[in-house]
């Protein structure tokens, strides 16, 4: 009895809607790295404009954090091709985004 029980709580997960989702995800993974890291570049551009034209510190945090963003893009993308998968893992990645998301914090809530 507990052998079909568990047969059928694996085959009808609440999840499984997903699942079409997250294949067309890991079909379009080198693509979506190159669409990102396009534009994070193009972000971070538009944020170092802005902070040449303004001086603002706020505008150094954002454009230090899209900046960030970038790299980790950047390595991303690298990973494709150096070690799939091996070369920039999430644990790595978790550290970078963590600390582009405390400069974006940085820049809405530090006093001038």
């Amino acid at each position: 009895m507990t052998g079909l029980i568990q047969q059928v709580f694996l085959e009808a997960m609440p999840w499984d809607f997903l699942r079409p989702l997250t294949d067309i995800a890991l079909n379009s993974d080198a693509v979506t790295r190159w669409i990102v890291l396009l534009l994070s570049l193009f972000i971070a551009g538009i944020a170092f404009l802005a902070y040449r034209r303004a001086r603002s510190k706020k505008l150094l945090f954002v454009l230090a954090a899209f900046a960030l963003f970038a790299f980790k893009w950047l390595l991303s993308v690298a990973d494709l091709y150096i070690s799939p998968g091996w070369f920039f893992g999430d644990p790595s990645q978790n550290v970078v985004e963590f600390f582009a998301l405390l400069l974006l914090f940085l820049a809405i809530f530090r006093k001038k």
